[in-house]
């Protein structure tokens, strides 16, 4: 089961990735705004002990519903989310 999360639902300039008890994977997170499409991208690769990893830098975003993917190996989550 994905353990995965994203908070906050309502957001001004980080999301915080809850990693859960995910081994060492790389993760791919992107942002796709309302229209489909992808204004930011992140690859990183997840430390076994990091509860959970900042996404800093969203501020330039313009205010509105986003969607955020996270991928790790063959899991898949999407979110909507508010920039506000």
């Amino acid at each position: 089961m994905m353990q995965l999360k994203i908070s906050p639902q309502i957001f001004l300039d980080e999301l915080t990735i809850e990693l859960g008890d995910r081994r060492e994977q790389n993760l791919t997170a992107q942002l796709e705004d309302d229209k489909g499409i992808v204004c930011r991208t992140l690859t990183m690769e997840v430390p076994g002990t990091q509860p959970y990893y900042k996404w800093y830098g969203l501020n330039e975003l313009p205010y509105g519903v986003y969607t955020c993917e996270i991928s790790q190996g063959a899991e898949k989550i999407r979110t909507r989310i508010v920039k506000r």
